[in-house]
């Protein structure tokens, strides 16, 4: 079961960066912004992991791993679900970070 719940962590994650990807023109354009930039931004959910990693690992090393997992898991699923009813300047703002390091 806990295999099958990362699983599907990985395959939302790995989408919503495919997601970036294919939207990258657009958010480009809409945003006045030149190829350097745009990596950036398609870089940002990378470098929101390093907090994440660098909190939960030692954690990890306490308490277990499958402790920390989960708990790890179901915090992003609260701040996934937070964001899908904030209003708009937190969701864009606040939640990716908050996301990042859960």
């Amino acid at each position: 079961m806990i295999a099958l719940a990362l699983f599907m962590a990985f395959v939302i994650e790995s989408w919503e960066q495919l997601a970036l990807v294919y939207v990258s023109a657009d958010l480009g354009d809409a945003f006045a912004l030149d190829t350097g930039r745009i990596g950036w931004v398609l870089s940002a959910v990378a470098l929101g992991m390093i907090p994440g990693s660098l909190v939960w690992g030692p954690v990890a090393d306490r308490m277990g791993r499958r402790a920390v997992c989960l708990w790890s898991l179901g915090s992003y699923g609260s701040v996934a679900l937070a964001s899908a009813f904030s209003p708009p300047w937190v969701s864009r703002r606040h939640c990716p970070g908050w996301a990042g390091t859960s």
